[in-house]
Parts: C-alpha cells; sequence; structure tokens
C-alpha cells in the first residue's frame, strides 16, 4: 500500500496526463468527497505554498520533454491497444454518468449560483474580475502557436472540420431541430425580463466567441438572473440537451473518434518539436496563477468553497473510473505499463523529492482520508 504523499504525486501526474491510480489508497484519493479534496487542497496551498511549483520544477529538471511525451505515449497506446476508447468509450461513460446523476451540470451551476445569490453575491463577478484567461497568456508568449496548430489540421485533417460541422448539425437537427430556437427565444425573455438593459449589448456582440463571453459576463454580474437561467435548464432543456449530447457522441465518436485522436497527436508532436518548453510554462504559469487566484478569493470570500463543496454530488471521479473499468478493461492497465516504461524510476524519484521536501506530509494527508 502506498504512502499518502504518493497521494499527491497522483493527483499531479494525473494532471500532468502522466498517471491512472491503481492502489488502494490512490482509490481513496479519487473517490474522496469534495469536502476531502477540498481539505487537501487547503493543506497543500496553507502549508506547503511551493510544493506544486517545486514538483513541477523538479519534472521540469529531469526531463523537459516529458509532459508532451507523456500525451503522445498515452494517445499511441490507446489507439494502438484500445481503439474503443476514442470511439465509443466517452459514449457509454457518458451513459452511466447520466444514469446515476440525470441532471449534473444544471444542479451544479444551480448549486453554485444558489450559493452566489444567498451568501456571497459579490464572488462571480469578483473572480472574473481576478482571472487571467490562460489562453490569452499562452498565445501572448507563443504568438505562432495557433497558426502552427491551424497548419497540422490543414496539412493532415483539412476535411474534418467541416466535416465534423455537418456531423453536429444533422444530430440537431435530427433529434431536436428546435432546441436552438426554443433555448435562444427562451434566454432573451429571461434576460428582458430580470436585465432589460444588457439584452441591446448582447445581441450587438458579433461572433460566438464574443457572445458567449459578454453572456459570461452578464451571468457573474448579475447572480439571480444566472440562477433563474439555470433553473430553466434544469426545469425544460436539460433532458433534450442530454439526449443531443448522448447521439452526437455515440453516432460521431465512432465515425471521427479516431481521427480526433490522431489529430491530438500529431498537435502534441508538433508542439514536441516546435515549443518543445510550452508544456512546462504553462503548468507553472497555471499553477502560479490559480494559486494566487485561490488565494485571493479565499480572503475576500472566506468558506465559500467549503460551503459549495458541501452541496455538491461527491464521489463522481470514482464513478467515472468504474465505468472506465467495466466497458474498457486493461485500459489503464497497460497505459500505466506504458508510462512506466517510457518514464521508468519518475515516481520514484518523485516521491522520495516531496518525502525529503515535505516530511510531514504523509501524516497529514492520511489524517484526511482516514
Amino acid at each position: 500500500m502506498r504512502k499518502p504523499v504518493s497521494l499527491i504525486i497522483t493527483a499531479l501526474l494525473i494532471c500532468s496526463a502522466a498517471a491512472f491510480a491503481s492502489s488502494t489508497r490512490e482509490a481513496r484519493w479519487i473517490g474522496a468527497g469534495p469536502v476531502q479534496r477540498q481539505q487537501l487542497r487547503e493543506l497543500i496551498r496553507t502549508k506547503y505554498p511551493t510544493l506544486p511549483e517545486k514538483a513541477v520544477g523538479f519534472l521540469a529538471d529531469r526531463e523537459l520533454k516529458f509532459f508532451t511525451q507523456a500525451v503522445i505515449t498515452r494517445i499511441q497506446t490507446v489507439l494502438a491497444k484500445h481503439p474503443e476508447a476514442v470511439t465509443t468509450l466517452p459514449g457509454q461513460v457518458m451513459e452511466d454518468v447520466h444514469r446515476a446523476h440525470p441532471h449534473l451540470i444544471s444542479q451544479v451551476a444551480i448549486a453554485f449560483w444558489t450559493e452566489v445569490s444567498t451568501s456571497d453575491p459579490t464572488f462571480a463577478s469578483d473572480l472574473k474580475d481576478r482571472r487571467e484567461p490562460l489562453r490569452k497568456w499562452v498565445v501572448e508568449q507563443y504568438p505562432s502557436l495557433p497558426e502552427d496548430v491551424l497548419a497540422v489540421v490543414k496539412e493532415k485533417h483539412a476535411a474534418l472540420p467541416a466535416r465534423l460541422r455537418a456531423e453536429i448539425a444533422d444530430v440537431v437537427a435530427s433529434t431536436d431541430a428546435r432546441l436552438p430556437v426554443d433555448l435562444l427565444f427562451d434566454t432573451v425573455r429571461l434576460i428582458r425580463a430580470q436585465a432589460p438593459d444588457a439584452l441591446p449589448g448582447l445581441m450587438q456582440a458579433r461572433g460566438r466567441r464574443e457572445r458567449g463571453r459578454a453572456f459570461h459576463e452578464l451571468m457573474a454580474d448579475n447572480p439571480k438572473l444566472a440562477l433563474s437561467f439555470w433553473k430553466m435548464i434544469d426545469e425544460r432543456y436539460a433532458d433534450r440537451i442530454y439526449n443531443v449530447a448522448q447521439r452526437a457522441v455515440n453516432e460521431i465518436g465512432p465515425k471521427e473518434g479516431k481521427e480526433l485522436a490522431s489529430l491530438a497527436l500529431d498537435v502534441a508532436v508538433m508542439i514536441d518539436a516546435k515549443h518543445p518548453d510550452l508544456p512546462v510554462a504553462v503548468i507553472r504559469h497555471g499553477i502560479a496563477n490559480r494559486q494566487q487566484l485561490a488565494n485571493a478569493m479565499a480572503s475576500a470570500h472566506p468558506g465559500f468553497a467549503q460551503r459549495l463543496a458541501a452541496k455538491l454530488p461527491s464521489g463522481i471521479l470514482s464513478e467515472v473510473v468504474a465505468s472506465v473499468d467495466r466497458h474498457a478493461p486493461g485500459l489503464r492497465g497497460d497505459v500505466k505499463a506504458a508510462m512506466q516504461q517510457r518514464f521508468p524510476g519518475l515516481r520514484d524519484d518523485l516521491e522520495a523529492y516531496l518525502t525529503k521536501e515535505f516530511p510531514g506530509l504523509d501524516r497529514e494527508v492520511d489524517a484526511i482520508l482516514k
């Protein structure tokens, strides 16, 4: 049985696309409820504030190409030994999760906006103002990256985007053709009733991305409107949206899953060749940014995360893992074996490093999970 520090290693390696949990205590980490996971995050953030940065730095020093090579290894292993993992498995897991939690997304959103509306009405707008979009930072630091990705698409997968758009449109039309129109009209009516002054600016926004950004900012500035919107989704649209999404995954996945995985592999290979430092830089920046954001929000809105976590369903990730094991037995073990072969000794090196740097971590993590 692994030491509690191995749970932290598992979390870090999962985040860097490098590991799958397998032991009893690692399963406890995956199956821990939201309150336990929040306690673990708070422990790391407050008592060991340098842990994530040092751990990532250690990985970067050991092998700069670890992250992209890990992604490449995983995709290659899946395509070679478990092609169903990119074709039929997503739809099967989606069905299992929906069966246990039929309105999961809307209910999580309702829990969040209820907490904001009743206990902390400035949380969402404060989060919007403080958050630094990672995508913007990446484009600023690596200005050629979007064109490099586009070049990969054009060179090897030129027909894929148009084909996907057409297939998605066919699925929507054949499943619930009225869904986009009904949802748009109901949303406009809701905004007109609760935030009429915001409607002209929202309607004038150009392009899907700009309209989406304007809509999210409107929700952040109007928590009660956001709560009403998600209640409307839960009552009128959750089942309809799921039906369209499930059919899209079940029909498009078998047709396009392998090429989508191949595209991801080609992009990873391109990044490995042209921007080898990008994954480490993104993870380092992302960790630092999230930690600063979390500290600022925890200071400005104490107790919010704990109150929200108590309202959310627990054990979702463990259910997903169980579903994967049921529908694709051997998948996680094969990927883990490929990772261990590609990076021998990585887990042992990292565990020894963390144990030396943070000798009290074992006992404190174990106390939380008991």
